[in-house]
């Protein structure tokens, strides 16, 4: 007869570690499907998927995976859009308030950046994320 002062005391302890690693492995699972789902969507959340047109999906999309300056025409260049539909996109979008606008002189192009992020005066930084207009 067993006589111990285990809870546990009929239980092997391999088995134990066996539900432990389960419980981690299906934990990890979770974690995986979800990040899985995140970067499948772009950077975008399920709403701004659902309920914001094609050309604001993409460029949402492209300031936030991009992490620094771009150009509007290669903007342009990966979305099949002319350059004055993508302003008046990117003019919408500003007035929605879904991104903001700075004009660079020095460079003669807007600076702009997902509301998430500012765009600052100096770009050292790297801390916003920019896409220029041309």
């Amino acid at each position: 007869m067993r006589h111990g002062h285990h809870v546990l005391s009929g239980v092997d302890p391999w088995l134990i570690g066996a539900v432990v690693l389960a419980l981690v492995c299906v934990a990890g699972i979770i974690v995986w499907f979800v990040h899985r789902r995140t970067a499948a969507s772009g950077g975008l959340t399920p709403a701004e998927r659902k309920n914001l047109p094609f050309p604001q999906c993409e460029v949402l999309s492209m300031l936030r995976q991009h992490g620094g300056p771009m150009m509007q025409s290669e903007i342009a260049d990966a979305i099949p859009v002319d350059l004055d539909d993508l302003a008046e996109t990117l003019k919408g979008m500003e007035a929605e308030g879904l991104i903001q606008r700075k004009w660079e002189s020095r460079t003669n192009t807007y600076l702009v950046s997902t509301m998430a992020w500012t765009v600052n005066d100096d770009q050292s930084s790297g801390a916003s994320t920019s896409v220029g207009e041309t």
